[in-house]
């Protein structure tokens, strides 16, 4: 089964697992999520944009957030998704390694799966890392880039039929989402951005400085459609999201 960026699920007893993470272990996935990041950065470092998504993703948004309370109630992640945001349109997954994880696909892909079988202490024995042809919404936490908690939403709520499991995932984001509206955290979340699509060009947009952090946290883009007027504005940067990056592929 895939998601909308593409990325294949592989079900296990820890992901049917609802609840039972243990806080203690939190800091060892989050420097395994860190040490996988940053290799990938260092191989795609031309203009190349890195994200985390996923359930490394909503644990990483927990984590620096310290909502301690809602890591209780997430499932300890097998294996950890990034993408790969790139300008060039044809681009595939060619490195044979990234770090010590070793591509298991044979043939170069948008997607790929990277494995280590033979390091018994690593947390995360394999990774994704798919080149998506969607538009993504992510926003800076510290040095990582995390998928929006609203896109992230968007991609379980979308999968929940076939992965009825993931429904504590969207309430965990639906707490998060609530406690930020009360308690907003622009010191350790920016303001969303948008890697958007274009017929064949990838086209890198900031939304507008002066949208709230409520908003830019919680939505992709608002309700009301742009004027005839509007749609060659070039701000704000959420009417040309709207009208030129469709979610869709």
């Amino acid at each position: 089964m895939f998601t909308k960026y593409n990325i294949k699920y592989e079900k296990s007893e820890k992901h049917l697992m609802i609840g039972g993470m243990d806080n203690s272990l939190v800091s060892s996935f989050i420097k395994e999520i860190n040490t996988i990041y940053t290799q990938i950065k260092s191989l795609y470092s031309h203009g190349d944009i890195v994200i985390l998504t996923g359930s490394g993703a909503l644990l990483y948004y927990l984590h620096i957030l310290g909502y301690t309370d809602l890591i209780n109630l997430l499932s300890e992640p097998n294996d950890v998704d990034f993408l790969l945001l790139t300008n060039e349109p044809n681009s595939t997954i060619t490195v044979p390694f990234i770090g010590d994880h070793k591509r298991k696909q044979t043939t170069h892909e948008k997607s790929a799966t990277f494995e280590n079988d033979w390091a018994s202490y690593l947390k995360f024995k394999s990774f994704d890392l798919t080149i998506p042809r969607n538009s993504i919404i992510y926003n800076q936490v510290g040095q990582i880039n995390l998928i929006s908690l609203a896109k992230l939403n968007s991609y379980y709520l979308d999968d929940l039929i076939t992965r009825p499991e993931d429904n504590i995932k969207i309430k965990i984001i639906s707490q998060i989402q609530s406690r930020l509206v009360t308690n907003p955290r622009p010191d350790l979340i920016s303001k969303e951005q948008l890697f958007g699509f274009s017929k064949n060009k990838q086209i890198p947009i900031n939304y507008e400085s002066n949208l709230s952090v409520n908003k830019t946290l919680f939505s992709d883009f608002p309700s009301t459609p742009p004027s005839t007027s509007e749609q060659f504005v070039s701000t704000p940067n959420r009417i040309i999201g709207k009208k030129l990056f469709p979610d869709s592929p």
